[in-house]
């Protein structure tokens, strides 16, 4: 299961950690995504929640390349 996207920033300290972190949940969401069913809401909400976190540390063009937003 992923962990809430809030939890996952909760242990990063600096700009640098925290861009890894989120570039490593967007891979893992990415390759766990057929084993869950989701919602179309819960779609708009992970799509959201990534572009906002894409432009804030950013990783706009390398999610779009891979397919997250």
């Amino acid at each position: 299961m992923i962990m809430e996207p809030m939890e996952f920033f909760l242990f990063a300290t600096s700009y640098q950690q925290a861009k890894n972190k989120i570039r490593d949940l967007a891979a893992y969401w990415q390759s766990d995504f057929g084993n869950n069913n989701y919602s179309w809401l819960e779609l708009l909400q992970w799509q959201e929640f990534f572009s906002i976190k894409a432009k804030q540390y950013g990783l706009v063009n390398e999610f779009r390349e891979n397919g997250i937003i």
